[in-house]
């Protein structure tokens, strides 16, 4: 499954974004769960999966637990009986196989195609357009009230407006706004974004200005807004704006017209009033005047420039130059303001400067060099921003006239360019995850088993979005790679079980049957605790709902369409293949086995052989000590007895009568004559050694792993070891017992002592001293041997025998 989503962390842009941090989860995830259940699951199993049968009465939950494997076992069973009749069917597996596939194809005709849906961020961006020349104080005033009215709406908390700048295309003038609308926290208001948006434009439609509503973009920094961004370029050497402004509201009307778009605006315009100046450079040549200068002075008097700084009162001032209020109120005016020439004299503007009233755009804007007119608006309800970008894409075809064009910005110019790359990284996935299996059965075919059963997953993930109506973005494109991991894994589950059984000898379509049926409940147990966790994804609400609803019902619907059709499809795969792969090989004398469990089995050969070979080594080495000590001890018998007579020959007759039953040891038969004179087999295995006479090393394998597992010639061990333990005991019976005892004692005795004084503490004169002690040494030797007048000795060891 890791392999899966290993390709997709490599994609770049906005949808790498989530491409990555999607993949990475999963990956991370799989790869932990992997170490724990390798390592901590068969603890639990051992803690968790004990025998209580007997020891307790059974609760209802146990109750339960009878009655749904007893419910599951007849189902298994009806399970069987149809795998019987439609695994070797080939025109039934591949007929419901084609029939998924059609239903794919009709599916996504009907599903709309998204990208990255916007999400309710709490947040609404209003755009006001005034009509060109209006003033500030009227757009104002339209903000205010526009504020108001936003105010009072259900579900909004705070609104902010402002004048001359609107946030869309960051464009100036005294007829554009914006109103930064902050909604409720999504537990304290009953309406989504987009209800409010509706009920705003119905509440604003009479304000006398154009206000379109936006939400965030999807992707912060991706645009400006949600929806679609786009710009229309004049690519011809010369522009005319006001030929420009009419193909603009000519595409602008035919956009209106398609049912996929709403929301459209655009703030080029060329009536915007204007004065321009015209400037006779011969005249100001001839009074000196240099037109930079001019300008730069005229820029100064009607605006103003940042001279110097100074620090008065403990505070810092600026200094700005400009025409006083009075000088500069009235467009005729300008006319009367003066510039100086290259003498120094005052030449007035009127000399060489004439002022005409004229209409044209309020800013210029270019994209890649080319004059532009930006466009925004969104997709209409019922469709998604790919319908609203195929759909311009069309007008823009059919209404555009020569050296006009359209390009893409924000998240539309990725999602525009990008075109069908989600299905190059679907293919890339199955061509990645292709080459995993084939390294893990080493075969190009059985591969197509787990690949061929995706179709059926792929249908249910677009049947139950188009029952949801959602969209085929990049949340339901997550989906569909994680179905591919999930339900691939349900088939390996299959096909492995199978390919082991048919190695065991069965044929392909036992091996089929054996393996759905073996791996049937763990499919269905794990798809459906799956499925299971989608539910909360799939009624989820609030912040991120529609890409939750989007990956869950696309996941879910997958995995249980896919699921349930899947292990009926997935056993007549196996069966196809698995007959075309008998018998045949691309490499020549090519094993049909795995490298891998010839290297496992042969270690394991090895560790047994070897440790048969140490046992059988011992068991050799016991038996020759064995039959030594046999020989010893029929040596020492013959002596021990001729001493027993000599000595003991009055005893032996005299006490004869009370000697018991001697116990006589079954003779040997005598070898026929008849098998003396047989001639000797060369073949034999009484002339060669065994592992000498059987060349094939699997069958020496086999028979040493006989040898270590066979449990006759282990109690056979243990005997022995038991023997000869007793002989040695009985043959020390026969030894002569020898005790040897040796003490040392010093005793105070002297004179006094020795000749009757009394005790030692008898006055004793100064000149006299106190005997030294005596030291009194004692050894004795003692020396016995049994006699086996009773032939006790005898006896007992002949019954080891």
């Amino acid at each position: 499954m890791v392999s899966v989503f290993i390709p997709i962390s490599f994609m770049t842009g906005p949808v790498g974004v989530f491409y990555r941090q999607f993949s990475i989860t999963m990956a991370g995830a799989i790869v932990i769960s992997a170490i724990v259940a390798l390592t901590l699951t068969p603890v639990l199993c051992a803690m968790l999966l004990k025998n209580t049968h007997g020891k307790k009465k059974k609760s209802l939950i146990d109750k339960f637990i009878n009655w749904f494997n007893k419910g599951f076992e007849r189902l298994t069973g009806k399970y069987v009986k149809i795998l019987n009749k439609i695994v070797a069917r080939r025109i039934v597996t591949f007929g419901i196989l084609a029939a998924f596939c059609f239903g794919i194809y009709v599916t996504n005709e009907a599903l709309p195609a998204g990208f990255i849906p916007n999400e309710d961020q709490g947040m609404i961006y209003a755009i006001i357009q005034t009509p060109p020349g209006s003033t500030l104080e009227r757009t104002n005033e339209v903000a205010k009230k526009l504020q108001k009215i936003c105010e009072e709406t259900e579900g909004v908390a705070s609104v902010t407006s402002l004048a001359g700048y609107e946030i869309m295309t960051e464009g100036r003038g005294s007829n554009a706004g914006t109103c930064l609308i902050n909604l409720k926290p999504w537990g304290d208001r009953h309406h989504s974004v987009h209800e409010i948006m509706e009920e705003l434009e119905e509440e604003t439609k009479d304000l006398g200005a154009i206000i379109e509503y936006f939400e965030p973009p999807a992707v912060p920094g991706f645009g400006s807004s949600g929806g679609f961004a786009m710009r229309l370029l004049d690519k011809t050497n010369s522009t005319d704006y006001h030929q420009f402004e009419g193909i603009n509201n000519k595409f602008m009307e035919a956009l209106s017209k398609r049912e996929e778009l709403t929301g459209l605006f655009t703030f080029f315009s060329a009536n915007y009033p204007q004065y321009e100046l015209k400037i006779n450079n011969k005249i100001a040549m001839q009074k000196g005047v240099s037109i930079d200068k001019a300008m730069q002075n005229l820029n100064i008097l009607i605006g103003s420039t940042y001279e110097q700084g100074f620090i008065r009162f403990g505070r810092f001032f600026k200094v700005y130059t400009q025409a006083a209020p009075e000088y500069r109120r009235l467009p005729s005016d300008l006319e009367k303001l003066f510039v100086k020439n290259e003498s120094g004299e005052m030449v007035p503007y009127s000399a060489f400067m004439t002022v005409e009233k004229k209409l044209g755009p309020n800013e210029i804007t270019r994209y890649n060099l080319y004059n532009s007119a930006s466009i925004r608006g969104l997709p209409a309800k019922g469709f998604t921003s790919s319908d609203a970008i195929n759909a311009i894409k069309e007008v823009a075809a059919k209404e555009l006239p020569n050296g006009y064009d359209v390009a893409w910005e924000g998240l539309s110019f990725d999602e525009a360019s990008r075109g069908n790359e989600s299905l190059y990284v679907f293919i890339v996935v199955l061509i990645f995850v292709y080459f995993v299996l084939a390294a893990q059965y080493e075969s190009f075919l059985l591969p197509f088993v787990v690949i061929l059963s995706l179709p059926v997953g792929v249908f249910g993930s677009f049947f139950v979005l188009k029952i949801m109506g959602l969209s085929n973005d990049v949340y339901a494109q997550i989906g569909l790679i994680m179905l591919i991991g999930l339900l691939g894994k349900n088939a390996v589950l299959i096909v492995e079980f199978a390919v082991q059984k048919q190695r065991e000898g069965a044929t392909v379509l036992e091996a089929a049957i054996e393996g759905s049926k073996a791996r049937f409940r763990p499919i269905l147990m794990t798809s459906f605790a799956f499925i299971a966790g989608l539910i909360p994804l799939v009624v989820a609400s609030g912040a991120g709902a529609i890409g939750n609803r989007t990956i869950g019902g696309s996941s879910l619907g997958g995995m249980l369409i896919g699921t349930l059709f899947g292990v009926l499809i997935i056993p007549g795969l196996y069966y196809i293949f698995a007959k075309m792969a008998e018998g045949k090989s691309l490499i020549q004398d090519e094993s049909f086995e795995p490298l891998s469990e010839n290297f496992i089995r042969n270690s394991e050969a090895e560790k047994q052989s070897k440790a048969n070979t140490e046992s059988i080594s011992k068991l050799k080495k016991l038996i020759n000590k064995l039959k030594k000590r046999i020989k010893m001890n029929r040596i020492i018998n013959i002596i021990t007895m001729k001493k027993q007579l000599v000595v003991g020959i009055f005893a032996f007759f005299s006490l004869y009568a009370c000697v018991p039953t001697k116990i006589v040891r079954e003779e040997n038969k005598a070898i026929p004559e008849q098998f003396d004179n047989q001639t000797t087999d060369s073949t034999t295995m009484a002339t060669v050694k065994w592992k000498d006479f059987f060349s094939d090393p699997n069958l020496v394998t086999l028979i040493d792993s006989a040898l270590a597992n066979n449990q006759e010639l282990n109690i056979l061990l243990q005997r022995v070891n038991m023997a000869q333990n007793e002989i040695q005991a009985k043959t020390g019976e026969y030894l002569p017992s020898v005790n040897i005892v040796a003490g040392a004692e010093v005793e105070k005795v002297g004179e006094f002592t020795r000749n009757g004084a009394v005790e030692h503490n008898l006055n004793i004169r100064e000149d006299e001293e106190f005997p030294e002690p005596l030291a009194n040494f004692q050894a004795g030797l003692s020396a016995s041997w049994e006699l086996d007048v009773w032939k006790k000795l005898r006896n007992g060891k002949k019954l080891l025998f």
